[in-house]
């Protein structure tokens, strides 16, 4: 299963493993769609005129666009309705619930997430999930209304043309155009909610569909594929001209991760364009896999912290009452527990037993992921909250604060913080959200972090 997480981030990355049902069921149903098309029974011939009308590859582009244009726009609302520069990385507190954002990656539009789970009673099933309900509330309800009938419109469409399109080829070029059209389509609508318009892997898909649905010959393939990595180029050359990049490690891991994504594409769409298995799709697809084996082994590499045996204990932060665990402070609504010694126990078992994912590495194990006797966590950053903040925020003999200092009134209260936690700590994040609700505040947004 791991493994099989692994390989998915390349097509949608992501901590949930609901990705890997998702993405089975997808193609599910479009080998379903693919049976039904050869059926003249299925659809009437004027049903058929009606879908050829309103799902068209033009509307379902336009469509993906215009979702990944109303995301940003929520992006830009959220940061500049609170005097926050578009290249600062984001957190939200709010709603009991933390959620991050930045230019390349934003989260905004999970909210409509949240809002699919509270019609099912199923928002906060994990302590620490990150499900959009921390953007529930700092944008209007009829955004994300809008915003969840379009993307199941657009999903709707994705399955329509799909069904319109594919009796068209047969064998190999079936193969090529299901596997080509379901990791592109997949990739997008996961990425809209969960990415955002300037994610790495959008560019890629959007204009490999294009090409999918408008190019018939192999060399325009050829030619436009040279374009659209030409374009990529230059896209992340902005990006780092823009400041919304910091490091080139990052830039150069942005860039990979979708420029695997698109070498992936391409061993499909050499498939449906050649429309038979050659020597040279062979070397094209193991080429690939060569190139995935750093994203595999680095996302393989939770397993590993899964995996961290509590044969010396650990600690552990969570909003409920736990009477196995050794008591050590309580932080607002958050108590730290010490887990005792098990041999037997792993992380895993701490996670599954608690309903804790395993983002943002919820358990602090001595000597395998902190060192206790070692130097604090030093945190600088600001705040915006929607109501004011007072001095008295610590409660932990542990945690310093160095600074905390109102820097302006207007758009919100805004202030700059200066802390330091202990090293061991776990759920950090939760933590300073924790101090920061003592003083008052309901929900803020940190931006300007940084960890020295």
């Amino acid at each position: 299963m791991l493994y099989i997480h692994a390989c998915i981030n390349i097509i949608a990355e992501g901590r949930s493993t609901v990705r890997i049902f998702a993405l089975i069921a997808f193609f599910i149903v479009l080998y379903l769609l693919h049976i039904l098309s050869k059926k003249k029974w299925f659809l009437s011939q004027r049903a058929k005129n009606v879908t050829d009308a309103v799902f068209s590859k033009r509307n379902l582009l336009f469509g993906f666009i215009i979702l990944f244009f109303i995301g940003f726009a929520g992006f830009v609302f959220l940061s500049q309705s609170h005097h926050i520069a578009l290249n600062d990385f984001l957190v939200t507190f709010n709603n009991s619930e933390l959620s991050t954002s930045r230019f390349v990656h934003n989260h905004v539009l999970k909210g409509i997430v949240a809002l699919t789970l509270n019609s099912f009673g199923q928002s906060g099933v994990y302590e620490n999930m990150d499900a959009g309900t921390a953007h529930i509330g700092l944008l209007p309800h009829l955004y994300f209304g809008i915003s969840l009938f379009l993307f199941l419109l657009i999903g709707l469409s994705v399955f329509v043309y799909f069904y319109r399109t594919t009796n068209r080829y047969q064998g190999v070029k079936a193969l090529g155009y299901g596997i080509a059209y379901g990791l592109l389509t997949f990739s997008l609508l996961k990425t809209v909610i969960d990415g955002g318009l300037f994610h790495e892997k959008t560019l890629i898909a959007l204009g490999f569909l294009l090409i999918l649905l408008y190019t018939n010959r192999l060399t325009q393939v050829y030619r436009r594929t040279l374009y659209l990595l030409g374009g990529y180029c230059v896209y992340f050359a902005l990006l780092w001209w823009g400041g919304f990049v910091s490091t080139w490690a990052e830039l150069l891991s942005h860039f990979y991760a979708g420029i695997l994504f698109g070498l992936l594409i391409i061993c499909a769409l050499y498939l449906f364009y050649v429309g038979r298995f050659t020597r040279t799709f062979v070397l094209l697809f193991i080429f690939f896999i060569i190139a995935a084996i750093p994203s595999i082994k680095k996302d393989t590499a939770i397993a590993e912290y899964r995996n961290i045996s509590l044969a010396q204990g650990g600690y552990v932060a969570l909003y409920q009452t736990v009477p196995d665990y050794i008591p050590l402070t309580t932080i607002g609504g958050l108590h730290l527990y010490q887990i005792p010694a098990n041999q037997t126990k792993t992380v895993g078992d701490v996670l599954n037993t608690n309903n804790l994912l395993d983002n943002l590495y919820p358990i602090s194990v001595p000597w395998e992921t902190c060192f206790p006797s070692g130097r604090p966590i030093h945190y600088t950053f600001n705040i915006v909250a929607h109501t004011p903040m007072f001095r008295d925020v610590v409660n932990d003999k542990n945690i310093v604060v160095h600074t905390f200092k109102k820097i302006s009134d207007k758009p919100f209260p805004t202030y700059f913080i200066d802390l330091e936690l202990p090293a061991c700590y776990p759920r950090q994040l939760n933590v300073i959200e924790e101090l920061l609700k003592s003083t008052g505040a309901d929900d803020f947004i940190m931006y300007n972090l940084k960890i020295i």
